[in-house]
């Protein structure tokens, strides 16, 4: 039994002024000034305890003892934070329109040379849809919004101790029976704010029928705080610092048109599309020594697992394998490729290379909804592709398990045999099965398009409510999950549970 007692306490307040003018019929300003400040604190306490006569004793109290060679654990946090911030606005006949930011704000999670970043964000937009060659001629025009805008935003969601300098105590007796600490966590004066810079065009379009937005965007997130890499002479091996850049940057658009409307009847069509990039665009000395320590440990840990690295340019969730060839029909192993090229049946991390982005290089959704004489419907399917999967069903339940099992059907019909026999998956061992490390014959194309949910509902009409003294009543049935297609055959649900779910609902006000 681990029982845990905590505690967690939030104080904040803040006061703001605010102002608002008009000026003759075309001109509107507002300005916003406020200032906050905010404590968070906490702590925790957990204990460790074994020795129950039986389950029913659900109660701490009915422990033997403590647990074996275990110690009481916890923890304890103080994070403060002050602000100001300043908006304003300005509009000219509603045509055009200007917002601006600018704030200021200081935390103690960072250290006390940079406790204080800036932030700001400018946005203009033109209303198109109220210029007179647009609505003095096209009625049919309801709304034509070009907006651009760019700004900064920070976060400081870490550890209250990630600058500070933070003594450990040693677990155990240090000397004839005194305690001992050391310095665990090594002080940075200079930890700043993780910054992001926001950079955004778009427009808004709408008529009678058709409704349009699309944007473009890119993002980049610098002065990440990572682990930098210390000589061991200093007496850490590690400091908290503000390093690396990482760029996201796509487009978006989504589409509806109603094909049908008569009172309140309809019938409407909607989609939206996505496409994004996010890719690494400077690494540190940290991560260039992460991505050693990766190569190392992809042969020594034997991890059938494609290993975790960054490089500059290349995307965020690269997918690093070793080239292949296929199974070799004579020998029935492995024919890998190295960087010169050449073909070998060696695996090597330092052969590892890029093989893809796991992420999609699109998603979206689109579907029907509607309503005509009381019956209501919905229908919406989801769709992503054009990025990879390294396919670890094929890994584990085919190429990765042992004959002697309850096995995968695709172990006779695709293992290696016999010599002179074309295959997709090597041959095994003894009635084992060797280890496969990450490899490009388990890369592929991950398109998906899914059935996500479908609805059918009756409101039912006034004259027959009213006769059961009801306001409302609905009858809805609802599924979603209902099917997936996809590029690859793969198990679902066996990490997190999978269903389709189906439910009936009965809704009335009375």
């Amino acid at each position: 039994y681990n029982i845990t007692n905590g505690e967690y306490t939030t104080y904040s307040g803040d006061i703001s002024s605010q102002f608002n003018y008009q000026f003759g019929d075309l001109h509107d300003i507002f300005a916003t000034a406020q200032y906050n400040v905010s404590e968070t604190k906490y702590k925790e306490i957990t204990h460790y305890t074994e020795g129950y006569p039986n389950s029913n004793m659900k109660s701490i109290i009915f422990a033997r003892q403590y647990a074996n060679d275990a110690t009481p654990t916890g923890g304890e946090g103080l994070n403060r934070n002050l602000g100001a911030l300043i908006t304003t606005g300005y509009s000219y006949a509603n045509r055009y329109m200007m917002d601006a930011t600018l704030k200021a704000s200081a935390s103690s999670v960072f250290g006390t040379d940079r406790k204080w970043g800036s932030f700001w964000s400018l946005g203009l937009a033109w209303n198109i849809h109220n210029e007179s060659f647009i609505k003095d001629n096209i009625n049919l025009v309801k709304q034509m919004k070009i907006r651009i805008s760019a700004g900064s935003s920070g976060n400081q969601n870490y550890s209250t101790n990630v600058s500070l300098p933070i003594y450990q105590y040693f677990s155990s007796n240090y000397y004839n029976g005194f305690s001992g600490a050391y310095l665990k966590n090594m002080e940075n004066r200079g930890l700043g704010w993780e910054q992001k810079l926001d950079y955004n065009i778009g427009m808004d379009f709408r008529t009678k029928r058709i409704t349009a937005v699309i944007d473009a965007y890119i993002a980049d997130t610098q002065n990440m705080v990572f682990s930098r890499s210390l000589l061991p002479s200093t007496g850490y091996t590690s400091v908290s610092d503000n390093i690396g850049l990482v760029r996201n940057k796509g487009i978006e658009a989504s589409l509806s048109y109603i094909l049908y409307q008569s009172g309140s009847s309809y019938v409407s069509i909607f989609g939206r599309i996505a496409s994004n990039d996010n890719r690494v665009q400077k690494i540190s000395d940290a991560m260039r020594e992460f991505n050693n320590i990766q190569k190392a440990n992809a042969k020594s840990s034997g991890s059938t697992a494609p290993v975790t690295q960054y490089y500059d340019g290349v995307p965020l969730r690269s997918i690093w394998v070793v080239p292949s060839l296929g199974i070799d029909p004579v020998t029935g192993n492995e024919i890998y490729i190295d960087r010169n090229g050449t073909p070998t049946n060696i695996w090597s991390a330092s052969n590892l290379v890029n093989y893809g982005s796991s992420d999609p290089l699109f998603n979206g959704n689109f579907g029907i909804n509607g309503e005509i004489k009381g019956f209501g419907f919905n229908f919406v399917c989801t769709y992503y592709g054009g990025g990879y999967l390294y396919n670890t069903t094929l890994l584990d339940k085919v190429e990765g398990t042992s004959l002697e099992k309850n096995v995968d059907r695709r172990i006779f019909a695709g293992r290696w045999f016999k010599k002179g026999q074309e295959a997709k998956y090597k041959a095994s061992v003894s009635g084992q099965t060797s280890l496969t490390l990450p490899t490009s014959r388990f890369v592929q194309r991950n398109n998906v398009l899914t059935i996500s949910s479908a609805s059918l509902y009756y409101e039912f009409p006034l004259k027959i409510i009213k006769k059961l003294g009801l306001e409302r009543l609905r009858a809805t049935i609802y599924a979603n999950d209902l099917y997936t297609f996809s590029s690859i055959e793969i198990e679902r649900g066996t990490y997190y549970p999978y269903a389709r779910k189906f439910s009936l609902a009965l809704t009335t006000t009375f």
